[in-house]
C-alpha cells in the first residue's frame, strides 16, 4: 500500500504543496538558524544540505509513503504572497496501527499569525480523510513550549511524558507525545 496526500491543499490563507527544489533558498533563511532548528534532530543546515534533500531522490523530494518510518515533507506557502513560510510533515508511524506522526517547522518571521494550527489542521485532514489513520501523533521537545498550544487548539492532548529519551544535538531531552484518534477528530 502506498499513501499520497492530494496536493496542492489550500486552507484559508495558506497553500500545502509538495517541496521542489526552487523552495532552497527560502528554506535555508529558516532552517540554518540555530534557535529555528533547535528542536529537530538535525544541525543548522547549508545551501548545499537542501539542496541535497529537496533534489529528487532526496529525503525531502518523497511524494508518497510506502512503508513504516517513510515521511513526507510538505512546503507551506502563504497563499497571498506565494511566500515559502515553513514546512510540515506527514510520517508513515505504524501500518497494524494505522498511525501518523505529523511535525512542523515555521520561519520566525510567520510565528504567531496561526500558521501553524493552520497547516497542522491540514495535516489532520489529510491524515483521517486521505489516509484513513486512526490516530494521530506529535513528538515536541519539553522545551518547545510554543509548540503545545498549536497541538493543544487542534484538540490534541497531551498523553506522555517521556524523560531523557532522546540523544539530540550532544544532550539528552525528554519529550511530550500529543495524540487524537479519528473518532475525537471527526467530534471536533
Amino acid at each position: 500500500m502506498t499513501l499520497t496526500p492530494s496536493l496542492p491543499l489550500m486552507t484559508e490563507r495558506l497553500t500545502l504543496r509538495f517541496t521542489d527544489p526552487a523552495d532552497a533558498e527560502a528554506m535555508l533563511a529558516y532552517k540554518s538558524r540555530a534557535d529555528v532548528v533547535r528542536y529537530v534532530p538535525y544541525p543548522p543546515l547549508t545551501i548545499d544540505q537542501i539542496a541535497e534533500r529537496l533534489a529528487e531522490g532526496g529525503r525531502w523530494s518523497r511524494r508518497t509513503l510506502s512503508a513504516e518510518g517513510d515521511a513526507i515533507t510538505i512546503a507551506v506557502v502563504e497563499t497571498s504572497t506565494s511566500q515559502l513560510v515553513g514546512d510540515v510533515a506527514l510520517i508513515w508511524a505504524s501500518d497494524v496501527h494505522r498511525a501518523i506522526e505529523i511535525g512542523y517547522i515555521l520561519a520566525p518571521e510567520f510565528m504567531g499569525r496561526g500558521y501553524a494550527t493552520e497547516a497542522t489542521a491540514a495535516l489532520l485532514t489529510i491524515a483521517f480523510d486521505e489516509f484513513n489513520a486512526h490516530r494521530v501523533i506529535a513528538t515536541v521537545d519539553v522545551r518547545n513550549s510554543q509548540s503545545f498550544p498549536v497541538l493543544e487548539r487542534l484538540r490534541m492532548r497531551c498523553e506522555a511524558r517521556h524523560v531523557s529519551d532522546h540523544w539530540i544535538k550532544g544532550e539528552w531531552v525528554s519529550t511530550l507525545v500529543y495524540a487524537i484518534t479519528e473518532d475525537e477528530w471527526r467530534g471536533s
